[in-house]
C-alpha cells in the first residue's frame, strides 16, 4: 500500500507542502509495521529537501507522552502477561 503518488509530489517547479501526520512520524520512530516503509520514504524525501513537510504543533507533545508514558506502559503490561 502506497501512501502518496511520488511521482506527482516531485514533479520539477511544482511546490508542494505536505503535512506529516503523528501517525506517520510514529511509524517511523517506532517502526511500526506495516507502514513503517511508507513512513521512512516520507521522511527521507524531507530530509533530501525533496518535498516540504511540517507537523502540527502538538505532534511533538503527543509523541513525547506516547514514548514516555504510553510504550513503556505497554510493554510492561505485555511482559507481565506472558
Amino acid at each position: 500500500m502506497t501512501m502518496l503518488n511520488w511521482h506527482l509530489i516531485e514533479r520539477k517547479n511544482m511546490e508542494s507542502k505536505i503535512l506529516v501526520d503523528t501517525n506517520v512520524l510514529l511509524d517511523y520512530f517506532l517502526t511500526r509495521e506495516p507502514f513503517f516503509n511508507d513512513a521512512k520514504q516520507i521522511i527521507e524525501k524531507c530530509a533530501e529537501g525533496k518535498i516540504n513537510a511540517c507537523i502540527a504543533a502538538h505532534s511533538v507533545s503527543n509523541m513525547f507522552f506516547i514514548q514516555c508514558v504510553v510504550k513503556p506502559l505497554a510493554l510492561a503490561l505485555n511482559l507481565t502477561h506472558k
